[in-house]
C-alpha cells in the first residue's frame, strides 16, 4: 500500500515538474498573437500568397525567432526583419501592412525589405515602430508619397528609400531627426531637400529626380553627385550658383486727391 502510494506521489511530481518546464518554455517564446500578426504582415507582403509563409518557415505554432529573416534578442522579443533580394526566388509583390508589424514586434529596430516587387504605398502607420533606427525599401515598386508620420521615428537613422516610384514633396520633418543615411535617389521626388545637416551623414543621396530650390546649407563631404541630375533649378553654395533673391515687396500707396 505505502509503495503504491509513493509511486503515486512521483508520478504527481514529474507530471508537474513537465508541466512547469513547458510553460517556461511558453513564457520565452512570443505571443501566438505575435506570431500570428507576423504571418499576416508576410501574406499581406506576398500579395496573400500563402506559398511565401512556408518556403521561408514563418508557421505561427513556431517560436517565429527560428523563421528565415527574423532575427531576436536574448529575451526573444523580435528586433529585425530581413527579408532581402528574394526577387525571383520568392515573389513579394503585396503590400506592406505597416500596422499589423508595428503591433506585432513593438521592440523592432530594424526591417530591411530591399530587392523584391513590393508596390503601394509607405503607409502613414509605419510610426507606431517607434523604436525603429534602420528602414530599408530600396530596389522595389513602392509609390506616392513618403508619410509625414516618418518624422516621428526619432530612433531613426539611416531610411533608404531609393529606386522606387516614390513621388511628391519630401517629408521636411525628415531634416529634424538624427539621420546619418537617407537614400532617395532614382524616384519621382519634387519640390525642395530638406535642410539636412549633412555633416553628420555617412550616406547621402537624393538624385535622379525632380527636385529644385536650394540644397542643404551644411553639404559635408557630399559632392554634386549626391544631387544631380535633378529638374533645372538646384541652388545654393557651396555646390551650385547662389539662389536667386527674392525680391522685397514694395508698399504701395495710393494716390492722394
Amino acid at each position: 500500500m505505502a509503495k503504491t502510494v509513493l509511486v503515486a506521489v512521483l508520478i504527481t511530481l514529474v507530471a508537474a515538474a513537465s508541466c512547469l518546464s513547458l510553460s517556461s518554455a511558453a513564457q520565452g517564446e512570443p505571443p501566438v498573437s505575435v506570431r500570428t500578426f507576423l504571418v499576416s504582415f508576410l501574406h499581406a507582403l506576398a500579395g496573400d500568397d500563402g506559398q511565401a509563409s512556408r518556403a521561408l518557415g514563418w508557421d505561427a505554432s513556431v517560436d517565429p525567432c527560428v523563421w528565415r529573416g527574423v532575427r531576436c534578442d536574448s529575451s526573444r522579443q523580435v528586433l529585425g526583419i530581413f527579408l532581402e533580394g528574394l526577387r525571383g526566388v520568392l515573389d513579394l509583390n503585396g503590400t506592406i501592412d505597416a500596422t499589423l508589424l508595428c503591433a506585432a514586434a513593438p521592440a523592432l529596430r530594424v526591417v530591411s525589405l530591399r530587392g523584391n516587387s513590393i508596390r503601394g504605398v509607405l503607409p502613414a502607420s509605419i510610426a507606431g515602430c517607434a523604436g525603429l533606427r534602420k528602414l530599408s525599401l530600396r530596389d522595389n515598386q513602392l509609390s506616392g508619397v513618403l508619410p509625414a508620420s516618418l518624422s516621428q521615428l526619432t530612433n531613426l537613422r539611416k531610411l533608404d528609400v531609393s529606386r522606387n516610384s516614390f513621388a511628391g514633396e519630401l517629408p521636411a520633418g525628415l531634416s529634424e531627426l538624427r539621420l546619418l543615411a537617407f537614400l532617395a535617389n532614382d524616384n519621382r521626388f519634387s519640390g525642395a531637400i530638406p535642410d539636412f545637416d549633412l555633416t553628420k551623414f555617412a550616406a547621402f543621396n537624393v538624385s535622379n529626380n525632380s527636385l529644385t530650390g536650394p540644397i542643404p546649407r551644411r553639404t559635408g563631404h557630399f559632392g554634386t553627385d549626391s544631387f544631380l541630375p535633378n529638374a533645372a533649378g538646384l541652388c545654393g553654395q557651396p555646390l551650385f550658383a547662389p539662389c536667386p533673391i527674392s525680391p522685397v515687396p514694395q508698399p504701395s500707396y495710393s494716390d492722394e486727391n
